[in-house]
């Protein structure tokens, strides 16, 4: 009876131990998925200007990354009238992760209030991250131009067809 728990109390931090491995997505050595390239060249602040349905509008985007591989875009964006006041419209926050097999998982989550599912993929200078809300579904490109610029369209799906609804070129801050 002594061996048999003995045996047990040796095996149980084991089996805690591997399962912990298994269970999160990591490489082989533990650590986090490394995070694509194109995210390290947006990471800072930058303020663009562009349209939002049609009108003109200004934007700003603050991409960060965190200690464990996190990825994370502050936005802002507001409507600019004839005398170049900006009335707020929105400001968000989206939190990305690379999972083990490249792809982008995330959730942006607004002012209106909206939380919104996000997966996406990152290629070498754009990332398109594909969103699903309740209410709304579409599909956000930020491409990064040789001019240093980044240029960001957005789109929402309308009768099974994407439709633009906002776009804007950004330079850095």
């Amino acid at each position: 009876m002594h061996v048999a728990r003995q045996a047990a109390t040796v095996s149980l931090p084991f089996l805690l131990c591997f399962a912990a491995l298994v269970a999160e997505p990591r490489g082989a050595l533990g650590e986090a998925p490394p995070v694509p390239a194109v995210f390290r060249q947006l990471a800072g602040s930058w303020v663009g200007e562009g349209t939002l349905f049609g009108r003109p509008a200004r934007f700003t985007m603050t991409w960060e990354i965190g200690p464990e591989g996190e990825i994370e875009l502050q936005f802002t964006n507001g409507l600019v009238d004839e005398a170049g006041a900006v009335t707020p419209v929105l400001e968000a926050v989206a939190t990305y992760r690379v999972g083990p097999d490249g792809q982008l998982v995330g959730r942006w989550t607004d002012n209106r209030p909206q939380e919104i599912e996000i997966v996406g993929e990152a290629g070498e200078a754009v990332v398109v991250s594909d969103w699903k809300a309740p209410t709304e579904s579409g599909r956000t490109e930020y491409r990064l131009l040789p001019d240093g610029t980044v240029e960001v369209e957005d789109r929402v799906l309308v009768d099974g067809e994407l439709r633009p609804f906002g776009q804007a070129r950004y330079r850095r801050r």
